[in-house]
């Protein structure tokens, strides 16, 4: 089984869309219970390599447009704001150099030879919060299975980390609050070409003992002309062809 890396190609683009809602219960406080409120937060990302170095690792440039199913859903929040996010990735798929608005890839593929039934782990930092703050989350990987899509064969690696609790500082009061993070999530790699034409990754987060909590779901699907044989669709979740 070869090395699973990534070979990125200037011009090659992923589709992303990224997506947070609100669940909890409803109190005469007025607080959520028991229901699941629209996005409160969402968009779609062009990713798009610019440039490569000669280790391998893809200068990645993301332009983001809001998609907001409600518009109700977005005061407060980024109504309405186009952005532009910056990411240096090495062929492990790590984000090596990133900037505010993006975080670190899933650092999933291994650095040694894997076969199905594999399982490894790896320890990753996310920035949670625009102060700066991190969760450290120690994820288990494992290499399920190949499955073959349109010709052509998928590894498919899940990966998991249970709810990790920590301490962050609020930004506005200096005050410390109790959070948890916790992580799932899935990526279909191709070895032979060096790519993962659909990764997954969902987060739960909120304040420890809280009744409510939000959960993002991101879904990066790539976008290459002829990598998919001609007049065939592909079967990839939430991909459009």
């Amino acid at each position: 089984m070869p090395l699973l890396r990534h070979a990125y190609r200037v011009g090659q683009t992923t589709r992303v869309r990224v997506a947070t809602t609100l669940t909890g219960t409803q109190t005469e406080e007025g607080q959520l219970t028991g229901l699941t409120s629209p996005p409160f937060w969402a968009a779609i990302l062009a990713s798009r390599v610019v440039a490569l170095e000669p280790d391998g690792c893809a200068h990645v440039v993301s332009t983001t447009v809001p998609d907001y199913p409600d518009p109700r859903a977005t005061e407060g929040a980024l109504a309405g704001q186009h952005q532009v996010a910056y990411a240096l990735v090495d062929p492990l798929g790590y984000a090596r150099q990133y900037s505010t608005l993006t975080s670190p890839s899933m650092h999933v593929l291994p650095e040694h030879e894997v076969e199905p039934g594999d399982r490894w782990s790896q320890v990753i930092a996310m920035p949670i919060t625009p102060a700066g703050n991190e969760a450290v989350l120690e994820v288990a990987c494992e290499y399920e299975e190949d499955r073959v899509e349109d010709g052509r064969t998928l590894a498919i690696i899940r990966m998991t980390a249970p709810a990790t609790e920590w301490t962050v500082t609020m930004p506005q009061t200096q005050e410390p609050l109790h959070v948890y993070l916790e992580l799932r999530g899935q990526i279909w790699f191709d070895a032979e070409k060096g790519l993962a034409p659909f990764k997954e990754l969902e987060t739960t987060s909120g304040p420890v003992g809280s009744a409510v909590h939000a959960t993002t779901h991101t879904t990066h699907t790539l976008i290459a002309h002829g990598y998919f044989s001609a007049g065939q669709g592909w079967t990839y979740p939430g991909c459009e062809h």
